[in-house]
């Protein structure tokens, strides 16, 4: 672990945010589901394909949204 963490000799899950998305493309669940399947990629070293993955809720900010 990192010694400039937050939280430095602690145990932390691993996590992961939505970019941005670039040049006016538009952020829909395909967008997401792309983005989702570059997560555990990064945080974990875990392969997952973006279409094997289901969309089960999206929030922002303080607010959740179930679909």
């Amino acid at each position: 672990m990192s010694p400039s963490t937050a939280a430095p000799g602690r145990w932390q899950l691993p996590g992961g945010s939505v970019e941005p998305p670039h040049d006016g493309a538009v952020l829909n669940e395909v967008a997401l589901a792309g983005q989702a399947a570059r997560e555990p990629a990064e945080e974990l070293g875990v392969a997952a394909a973006a279409e094997d993955l289901e969309l089960w809720v999206v929030t922002r900010g303080e607010t959740a949204v179930s679909d």
